[in-house]
């Protein structure tokens, strides 16, 4: 397949989540299919696609996109579980 170009794709950096009472939920991240449906449609039409993300650091996955509820309107493919 002939390579169409390069795609950086910046991810969150983001750790967690600040709630109403001072706390932080520490299971927000990057939405899986947000992520993973694009990526996916541009590798197969021949893009090379590059992950940064604004710290350098590694993203998190938000915890609740990897269930197969919140996966529902994905091609069976990309559902996790």
């Amino acid at each position: 397949m002939k390579k169409e170009g390069k795609v950086l794709t910046l991810v969150s950096s983001g750790r967690g989540l600040p709630l109403k009472d001072g706390k932080i939920y520490s299971g927000a991240g990057y939405y899986l299919n947000e992520l993973t449906v694009p990526a996916r449609a541009l590798m197969e039409n021949g893009y090379e696609v590059t992950f940064a993300s604004p710290k350098g650091n590694t993203p998190q996955m938000d915890v609740n996109s990897a269930t197969t509820s919140s996966s529902a309107g994905a091609t069976p493919s990309l559902r996790t579980t």
